[in-house]
């Protein structure tokens, strides 16, 4: 007997193992895996009657079907915790199990040594559903993939950087023409995906040091503007992974935000009347916000080296708006090197 559709009662994991129950009219009718060979609902799950030993005694229940194909994967769950069953070629269910030693991946491999991307990926699979009904999804299509997992890592990169007059009300700093500075950053950063997809989360942190010099004409006068600062950089972003083997190329898109710990601004008015030269010094000038937010986005790729590092370079541009106003932000060009450890 077999049901499918929109009158079979979803009754969670442990009671879908156990029984089907079917709405007919008023009353509700349930079945045992004895008597329902397969059924279904309509968000495209499905179980299906098969034989499992469940402390050493052989039992007769309905387990979900997770992945069909040349290796199928089924889902079990009761009050004692979850289970996880491969079948290959319509023949023996043979259990995974998370220990001793992680012998999940012992057994997996043994079945998939025939497809080389998979083998390469059982390396990073944790013991769970979703990470193992992607596997197996993987496995199936024996695709050119890499299977996403955490990554961690140093950073070097060098920019070009120029100060960002949006927040500026005042006219001699708000016309300052500035020369572009390269400066070298240094940090770290790690690499989380999301739900097993090609999305994950990209947080950094690096330390930045800037020397900017600029220079604004009005009339007579001439403002000469120094800033020295030094920060730490918080990059948060998301990150979209085109998921091939060798080369990982991707997209970065996000908000930063930078704490200007060491910021030494000055300005100097130079005024040139009849003929004499006068400098004065502004020492109490504040025009460089210590905080600073916005936004960045960039793309690069990743060039694997081997199962667990990997090279990567990229290009980025941020955004750095000034908190405090009539104060500078920051602007920059990225090309960032580093590697996974």
């Amino acid at each position: 007997m077999m049901f499918y559709g929109a009158n079979v009662i979803d009754g969670g994991a442990i009671n879908n193992a156990k029984q089907c129950e079917v709405k007919e009219a008023e009353k509700t009718l349930i079945y045992s895996p004895k008597e329902v060979h397969e059924y279904g609902f309509s968000d495209g799950r499905v179980y299906i009657s098969r034989t499992i030993s469940i402390q050493n005694e052989e039992k007769k229940v309905f387990l979900e079907i997770l992945k069909k194909g040349k290796l199928n994967l089924y889902y079990f769950k009761d009050k004692d915790g979850s289970k996880y069953f491969l079948e290959k070629d319509s023949g023996h269910l043979v259990e995974l199990k998370s220990s001793p030693d992680k012998l999940y991946k012992a057994t997996l491999e043994q079945y998939v040594a025939d497809c080389s991307s998979a083998s390469e990926a059982l390396k990073h699979v944790p013991f769970n559903k979703n990470n193992l009904n992607k596997f197996f999804e993987m496995y199936n299509s024996c695709s050119n993939q890499q299977f996403p997992y955490i990554k961690y890592g140093v950073m070097v990169g060098c920019g070009i950087y120029e100060p960002q007059n949006y927040n500026i009300s005042s006219n001699e700093l708000k016309i300052a023409e500035f020369n572009n500075t390269i400066s070298l950053n240094f940090g770290a950063f790690m690499d989380i995906p999301i739900l097993v997809s090609s999305f994950s989360f990209h947080p950094e942190i690096y330390f930045l040091k800037n020397n900017f010099i600029g220079r604004s004409l009005s009339n007579s006068e001439i403002t000469d503007i120094k800033i020295n600062s030094n920060a730490i950089v918080l990059p948060i972003l998301f990150r979209y992974n085109f998921l091939s083997l060798k080369f990982l190329p991707y997209l970065n898109l996000g908000g930063i935000y930078a704490y200007n710990f060491s910021n030494n601004p000055a300005l100097y008015s130079t005024t040139i009347q009849n003929d004499i030269v006068e400098i004065s010094m502004i020492s109490s000038a504040n025009i460089y916000s210590k905080e600073q937010f916005g936004y960045a986005f960039g793309a690069g790729f990743h060039y694997k080296i081997n199962s667990r590092n990997s090279l990567f370079m990229e290009f980025r541009y941020n955004n750095l708006f000034a908190k405090t106003p009539n104060t500078y932000g920051n602007k920059s060009l990225q090309c960032i090197i580093g590697i996974n450890l």
